[in-house]
């Protein structure tokens, strides 16, 4: 099971849209039961370029640029959670087995998800995908498609060097036929 903890940082330029920020994550964050760490840091707009940042306000999750440019909604901040921490609906079945082809993998995540969660990742930047990538989903899809343990089937399905990069174009792909981009 994936322990639920997180750093998240908050870069803004107005104290008050940062505070009201960080209530909102903190917010979802009891909701879905995360342990983490919310910092907010009043950013100049002049000097956040130095910070690696184009534009404010900008939410970083483990040192990792997720959103920058746009306050993120309600709804927004709990699909992140989601993403990063997937959960089974109430008297889903676990499929033991681990898809072997690309179309099955993509089609067993999107036949999970939830309307909501459709519409958010429809939603989400490259930038996005990359993060996803990287903590909680991409983790599960590696994990639970045995992707670290030698499927090879689905490694060569996926035409991908690595189990990271196989998971990358599954959440890329899952993305884009969710937002009406690619056969269903």
């Amino acid at each position: 099971m994936t322990k639920k903890s997180l750093s998240i940082e908050i870069c803004t330029d107005s104290r008050e849209e940062g505070e009201a920020l960080r209530a909102m994550i903190e917010e979802v964050m009891r909701h879905h039961d995360i342990e983490g760490y919310v910092k907010v840091s009043w950013v100049p707009p002049s000097a956040s370029s130095t910070f690696g940042l184009s534009s404010l306000p900008a939410v970083l999750i483990n040192k990792r640029v997720l959103k920058q440019g746009v306050t993120p909604s309600h709804r927004e901040v709990e699909a992140w959670f989601e993403w990063l921490f997937p959960r089974d609906r109430p008297g889903e079945q676990q499929n033991d087995t681990s898809p072997v082809t690309f179309e099955d993998a993509v089609k067993r995540i999107i036949d999970k998800m939830s309307f909501k969660t459709r519409v958010a990742v429809a939603h989400m930047s490259e930038e996005e995908v990359a993060v996803f990538n990287v903590f909680g989903w991409g983790e599960g899809i590696r994990e639970d498609f045995g992707l670290w343990e030698g499927n090879e089937k689905l490694l060569a399905d996926c035409r991908a060097g690595d189990p990271f990069e196989a998971s990358l174009m599954i959440i890329q792909t899952v993305r884009d036929r969710v937002k009406g981009r690619g056969t269903q």
